[in-house]
């Protein structure tokens, strides 16, 4: 299985940014140029087109406002996968917020890796000058 560990440092409050996140079905709020569009359908499932046209289906596993963490799954994807799972949480940090996203996924070589930074990067930039990359 592998792991993909993204942090964010974000000069915005935690509950600013908390909006953005639990905001399941308007995904591209955070990714707008990855995930141009999406919406939340029926039985917590999220469908994204992304940039290139190809689709892609999550389920929303929770949405934890006490914890400020969403965790959600690929059900159907572009690329083969038989596994994933993903959270995205977000901490206070001295000076705004931390965003911690975690994809677990098989199998290993699926090229999620590279869908992941370019998201990442994507996020750094929708979030302009109130980001550092880590």
């Amino acid at each position: 299985m592998a792991s993909i560990y993204k942090e964010l440092q974000v000069a915005m409050s935690p509950e600013e940014l908390w909006e953005r996140v639990k905001d399941v079905g308007n995904i591209s709020r955070l990714f707008p140029n990855v995930i141009p569009s999406s919406e939340l359908g029926e039985n917590n499932a999220r469908s994204c087109t992304l940039a290139d046209g190809s689709q892609l289906t999550e389920r929303i596993v929770a949405v934890d406002d006490e914890h400020r963490r969403v965790a959600y799954t690929i059900t159907q994807a572009p690329m083969p996968l038989t596994h994933h799972h993903a959270s995205m949480q977000v901490y206070p940090e001295t000076g705004g917020s931390r965003f911690v996203w975690i994809t677990d996924f098989l199998p290993a070589e699926a090229g999620l890796g590279e869908a992941l930074e370019a998201a990442t990067q994507d996020l750094a930039t929708t979030l302009a000058g109130r980001t550092a990359v880590d």
